[in-house]
């Protein structure tokens, strides 16, 4: 049987050690773009951060908060990043935990079995796009 394809694919493919570096830009742009359309209603740029480099995720403009400009001879506070989000599963709530908190344990154990979902299929999408040789490489 024929392994099954991912949800999501990525193109160009980087398959093809010769233009692998050619393509790279270009499929990093790709991945980005479609990471950011995934699970956009847990954070504003979506899936991003399961696949952006650190120079990447401090530069997205959505991840800059700005500073204070200088006011009076005051020194100015520059802008600073955001940090990536973190999404775990939820500690289990207790046989005396109230409605709210059972309804708080199921909003956030939907929320993490998204971006895990977003995350395995970015995982394969990624694995597809690559040759291989080129897995072979990584997982030794």
């Amino acid at each position: 049987m024929a392994p099954a394809q991912s949800k999501l694919t990525i193109h160009p493919w980087l398959d093809a050690p010769l233009y692998n570096r050619i393509r790279y830009p270009q499929w990093k742009v790709y991945l980005y773009n479609a990471a950011q359309k995934m699970c956009t209603a847990m954070d504003p740029t979506g899936a991003f951060a399961l696949v952006a480099l650190q120079k990447d995720w401090d530069n997205h403009p959505k991840n800059i908060i700005p500073g204070t400009p200088a006011v009076g001879g005051a020194a100015a506070i520059p802008a600073s990043t955001r940090p990536r989000p973190l999404f775990t599963m939820p500690v289990l709530y207790t046989r005396t935990s109230t409605v709210y908190d059972r309804e708080m344990y199921k909003l956030e154990k939907e929320r993490f079995e998204k971006l895990d979902e977003a995350e395995t299929t970015l995982h394969a999408a990624i694995v597809e796009s690559l040759s291989p040789g080129t897995v072979r490489t990584i997982n030794t």
